[in-house]
């Protein structure tokens, strides 16, 4: 018998300070007793408490299992204390989070002040781009005060109504697997039982792969590749999908609504690899229930600080021939099929030296036969001095390291599954 969904409730918070630890211990104790060690109440706990109590290191692995969390978590409570004002962790938890609580109705962020964090602290921190001072606070100073705030705060809104980033994004790559997923389901040591209450292999599969690192990924890769025998393309999107789980769900957001206008509209980030920006790409159209169809990417052979416009625009052209199967006669017409059905063209630039200006966006706006397409600038360190004034910068910008760490993981992946 199916099992309704119980909300699960994602804390983020600094372990470096005793006393938001003892809060973190006493609001899981609280919430789902059972995960405290605790005997399990009666009737059974209303939540389930996501938390990672393992050491945490930036990389692939660690971006995979916390953007499960904070895509699939339908609330959160966010300790305030003064390590984690401080925190890499938090401030990353914190953007994604926020960004959560102003696109969805029904998700709930309620942030804890503790003890001498005020608003003052905030605004100077690495969180104050969040703006965590306009939600609807807790500002108690027990434990046992702040943890009943907490509880009042949950039972008084109506979680786990719509479905989740993560959940859209499972639903996706669900869409892609085979059926007969048992040996790979095995091989999967991630605790699911939170996400899908009922019996969904294909689902729970999809969870799994979203939520661990790459190379954690390869064994029950290789079972669903020996399923499709010899479809690769379909092989191809799904390890687009699992290798695209690194990346922060809010940077993504506005790339579906600028691909779909039809103005020439360019975005960018500081990224500066081709394989990075298809992973941008990927987990902006999964997160909104696109699997496989409708989006096509072009990447022009384009040379760094020597081709002119007139040869920008000459290669973009023969780019897109190939991506969409057609002869350079007939872009144009191919493309306005696509603007017609809303289905998103968007050519990737390579901009790290900063070369693009707005004379070649211009001269790539103005040709006739592009009209519809987005432009997306791999802009690496310059974004900041080329950005605003070029493109749509996607925010929060990439981490140092973030980019590389993926990259490395990523050749690793690709080789592992040749």
């Amino acid at each position: 018998m199916a099992t309704a969904k119980k909300p699960r409730i994602f804390i983020s918070h600094s372990a470096k300070e005793p006393f938001a630890e003892e809060v973190q211990k006493a609001l899981v104790a609280a919430l789902e007793p059972e995960r405290a060690g605790l005997p399990a109440p009666d009737p059974p706990s209303k939540y389930r408490v996501l938390l990672d109590r393992t050491e945490l290191k930036p990389g692939d692995g660690w971006r995979k299992a916390i953007n499960l969390w904070l895509g699939g978590c339908d609330a959160a409570v966010v300790l305030l204390s003064k390590a984690a004002l401080k925190s890499y962790y938090v401030v990353y938890e914190t953007s994604i989070l926020s960004y959560r609580a102003e696109a969805e109705e029904s998700f709930r962020l309620i942030p804890v002040f503790l003890e001498d964090v005020d608003d003052a602290a905030l605004r100077k921190s690495m969180l104050s781009p969040q703006q965590l001072a306009e939600y609807q606070a807790v500002r108690k100073d027990t434990v046992e005060e702040i943890v009943q705030e907490v509880e009042a705060r949950l039972a008084a809104v109506a979680l786990a109504v719509a479905p989740t980033p993560v959940e859209v994004r499972a639903k996706s790559l669900a869409s892609l697997l085979p059926d007969d997923l048992d040996a790979a389901a095995q091989c999967l040591k991630l605790d699911v039982d939170p996400w899908v209450p009922v019996k969904d292999v294909r689902q729970q599969v999809a969870l799994g792969l979203l939520g661990v690192g790459m190379l954690m990924a390869v064994d029950p890769l290789l079972h669903v590749k020996d399923r499709l025998k010899g479809k690769v393309e379909v092989l191809q999107s799904i390890l687009d999908v699992v290798a695209s789980g690194w990346v922060d769900y809010h940077a993504v957001d506005r790339i579906p609504k600028l691909a779909r206008r039809v103005a020439g509209d360019a975005f960018g980030t500081n990224a500066a690899e081709q394989d990075t920006a298809r992973m941008y790409i990927t987990c902006a159209r999964t997160t909104r229930g696109d699997a496989e169809s409708g989006w096509h990417v072009a990447f022009p052979d384009v040379t760094v600080g020597e081709d002119a416009a007139d040869t920008i625009v000459a290669k973009v052209r023969k780019a897109l021939a190939s991506e969409l199967r057609v002869a350079e006669s007939s872009v144009s017409k191919k493309l306005a099929a696509y603007r017609a059905t809303g289905q998103p063209v968007i050519v990737v630039l390579p901009n790290k030296e900063g070369w693009i200006d707005g004379t070649i966006m211009n001269a790539l706006r103005a040709e006739p036969d592009f009209g519809g397409l987005t432009y997306f600038l791999l802009m690496g360190d310059t974004v900041k001095a080329a950005g605003e004034p070029l493109v749509e910068l996607l925010t929060p910008l990439l981490g140092t390291g973030d980019e590389p760490a993926f990259l490395a993981e990523y050749v690793t992946f690709k080789l592992a599954m040749d």
